[in-house]
C-alpha cells in the first residue's frame, strides 16, 4: 500500500463481546481526504472508529497509522472529557472538545457523531471549520 496513506486496515474484522460480526474482512486506506462513516444506530460505527483509533482492538487484521490521530468520542467522558468544563452545556462541551481537537493538529481526526449537541450556531462552526 501507498506510503501517502495515514491509516491502512489489512483484513480487519471486528466482532462484539458477545461473537456477532460487525465488520468482516475490511481493508482500507486513508490519506488526507475526508470521509464519512453511514449507518443505522447500533450497527458498529462507533466501534470501527474506536478499533481504527487502536483504542479497541480488532477481532482479527491488523491497523498500521503513520502519524499522529485523535478521536473525538460520541460520549463526552473519559479523557478526552478533560479539555471540557464540566458545568458547562453538552453543546458547550461538545465544541470545547472540537476546539481542542482542531488545536492538536492531528495527522487523522477522527470524529463520531460531531455535531451532536451542538446548536444550529454550533453545526456552522464545524461545518467551517472542516472546510479549512
Amino acid at each position: 500500500m501507498s506510503t501517502a496513506s495515514l491509516l491502512e486496515a489489512h483484513a480487519v474484522t471486528i466482532e462484539t463481546p458477545g461473537g456477532r460480526t460487525l465488520v468482516r474482512d475490511l481493508s482500507l486506506r486513508l490519506g488526507r481526504e475526508r470521509v464519512a462513516l453511514i449507518g443505522r444506530n447500533g450497527v458498529g460505527k462507533s466501534t470501527m472508529l474506536e478499533v481504527l483509533a487502536e483504542r479497541r482492538a480488532a477481532t482479527q487484521g491488523r491497523i498500521v497509522c503513520r502519524g499522529r490521530r485523535l478521536l473525538v468520542p460520541q460520549y463526552l467522558a473519559g479523557e478526552g472529557a478533560a479539555h471540557a468544563d464540566p458545568a458547562a452545556s453538552p453543546g458547550e462541551r461538545r465544541r470545547q472538545l472540537l476546539e481542542a481537537a482542531f488545536d492538536a493538529h492531528p495527522d487523522l481526526l477522527l470524529l463520531d457523531e460531531p455535531t451532536s449537541d451542538l446548536d444550529g450556531a454550533g453545526i456552522t462552526w464545524l461545518v467551517e471549520r472542516l472546510a479549512l
